[in-house]
């Protein structure tokens, strides 16, 4: 009988270690398990912050727009982003973008050659492709974000080269990126040579002179721009006077006065446009604004565009000079201008010189163009200069006492 106890005894034992064995290397397997399971939620959760991440950038990368894309003319490329979103039994979203190869890639549903074809065209490509994976399925794909590319410059303009730009970016805003164009640009033939093959001709002055947008185009991948120069000889004229920028510059065929002013010239502050004068074959011709529409430029000429003339003011102020004409100012104004009087300057007889020769005076009289304001001496300092009351008086007594001594 003891001899069975023992044996039950060790049996029992023995049954405890293999059932101890077995739960624990369970336990530990569930333990690496649920490990795992931590490790690969917090990987998704990684991925899913790194992509939103990466969306959030994309999405960033705005581009300024004047108008919406037209759909039929956007000619797609690398880099254009799309939004898709896929309605089955769940919502799919993603943001995809046009591989440097021209493909767009959409998840689970496969790689579309997309390569220059319109937005239109994309985005029916990708909605049947989408609705032969997912039958029965919503489709939704729109372009969210624009690429950028370079595009070459060459010619009459001040830095050639090739410049960052977008599909909608317009001619502009490109001859700013160069820095503008030369003075001897023709910049009503400029050049578009497209990927294509064709050649477009822009009048880049329609554009500056009424806003006509098919004068100021945009452009894709291939693209160049010609911007040719002018011949001095046969197209250029003399520009001088009031103008941020004296010299050459290159007319178009049969331009006006009205016309060359339009395209947007620079003026200084002081401009007179009461009349221009023209220089031709050593005649000086004068235009009034109302023929300004009629009178066609040509070659060789020479355009004068007058200032303003200005008031000077002159005397015992602290800073004479001449000053800009300000409609409505007073004498007092420009006195102001100047600084004021100086300690030797009498205010109260002031002078206004007119243009007709006529003088006036007093401070609230108002100030014409080509005035003169003088500022005279006080009779004070007239007859005494810088001498004090003292010191004069002192003169006078010294000179009585001199007088007194010599007489007795």
């Amino acid at each position: 009988m003891e001899k069975i106890l023992k044996l039950l005894f060790i049996l029992n034992l023995l049954i405890g270690m293999l059932f101890s064995q077995t739960y624990g290397k369970r336990f530990l397997l569930e333990e690496e398990m649920q490990s795992d399971r931590e490790q690969q939620k917090q990987q998704e959760k990684l991925s899913l912050e790194e992509k939103q991440r990466k969306e959030q950038e994309f999405l960033a990368q705005q581009v300024l727009l004047d108008r919406a894309v037209n759909a039929n003319k956007y000619i797609v490329g690398p880099g254009d982003g799309f939004s898709v979103v896929i309605e089955t039994g769940e919502v799919l979203s993603h943001i995809v973008q046009i591989s440097p190869s021209g493909e767009l890639l959409i998840p689970t549903v496969g790689v579309l050659n997309v390569e220059k074809l319109t937005l239109e065209k994309t985005i029916n490509k990708a909605k049947k492709a989408i609705h032969n994976t997912y039958k029965n399925s919503q489709a939704d794909v729109a372009l969210i974000n624009v690429r950028k590319f370079k595009l070459q410059i060459v010619g009459a303009v001040n830095k050639s080269g090739f410049y960052n730009t977008t599909p909608v970016t317009r001619l502009d805003e490109i001859l700013e990126l160069c820095k503008g164009l030369h003075p001897f640009a023709r910049d009503f033939k400029i050049i578009i040579e497209r990927y294509n093959g064709e050649t477009e001709v822009i009048n880049y002055l329609d554009y500056l002179r009424t806003g006509d947008l098919e004068s100021n185009p945009t452009f894709t991948e291939g693209d160049k721009i010609i911007v040719p120069y002018g011949d001095v000889e046969k197209e250029g004229i003399m520009v001088r006077g009031a103008v941020e920028r004296s010299g050459y510059d290159i007319i178009e065929k049969n331009e006006t006065i009205e016309q060359y002013i339009r395209r947007g010239v620079n003026f200084q502050d002081d401009i007179n446009l009461s009349k221009v004068f023209v220089n031709r074959n050593e005649k000086s011709i004068e235009v009034k604004p109302d023929k300004f529409d009629e009178f066609e430029l040509k070659p060789k000429d020479k355009v004068n565009f007058i200032s303003q003339r200005g008031v000077a003011v002159n005397g015992f102020v602290q800073a004479p000079g001449g000053y800009q004409y300000m409609p409505g100012y007073t004498c007092s104004d420009y006195i102001g201008l100047a600084g004021g009087n100086t300690i030797q300057g009498d205010i109260d007889r002031v002078r206004i010189r007119h243009l007709d020769g006529d003088v006036e005076k007093g401070l609230s009289v108002q100030i014409s163009p080509g005035d003169v304001i003088i500022v005279p001496r006080t009779r004070k300092n007239v007859f005494f200069g810088e001498s004090s009351i003292l010191e004069i008086v002192t003169a006078v007594a010294s000179l009585y006492l001199t007088y007194i001594a010599a007489t007795n």
